[in-house]
């Protein structure tokens, strides 16, 4: 962990940048459980392509340390707390497309959100990929896969 680990997260999510050397234990663990592409997650966003980045911790909710990075796409990591640093416990990679759709709460862009997520998370574990819109070659599908969401995600321009 190199000292990097002994930091306080604070409760609310902390402001930061994406190259926080605090965070650097958090990018370890994340390389050494993921493999992204097979995930369908994009790369992690570097210097200034990273609008938005927080933690925050989160006793009680079967993680120890949320990671918020607001990008092209708007992810959440969670992680665990271990005696060498952390490790990755899941991840949520949100994409909005370019249409709009009204819902009960008003006008929204429709999104795929893809989710990976280990023991002892909360919610199903694995691979789960969702979609929010009118699209109907999506809407319709009750299961989605990575392969179904694909077109979409280069048509949008993430992939």
């Amino acid at each position: 962990c190199n000292g990097g680990c002994d930091f306080a997260i604070a409760v609310l999510p902390e402001k930061m940048a994406v190259d926080d050397p605090r965070l650097q234990p958090m990018y370890e663990a994340i390389a050494q459980r993921t493999d992204r592409p097979m995930m369908g997650f994009t790369p992690l966003p570097a210097g200034d392509q990273a609008k938005d980045v927080r933690l925050q911790a989160l006793a009680g909710s079967g993680y120890d340390a949320m990671l918020h990075i607001v990008g092209k796409s708007s992810r959440r990591v969670a992680f665990k707390r271990t005696q060498q640093g952390y490790e990755w416990l899941g991840e949520q990679e949100i994409f909005a497309g370019p249409r709009s759709f009204s819902t009960v709460d008003g006008r929204i862009n429709e999104v795929i959100t893809i989710t990976f997520h280990l023991p002892p998370m909360e919610g199903p574990h694995g691979l789960h990929v969702s979609y929010a819109g009118e699209e109907q070659m999506l809407a319709t599908k009750s299961v989605l896969s990575l392969e179904d969401v694909e077109p979409w995600l280069k048509k949008w321009g993430y992939k």
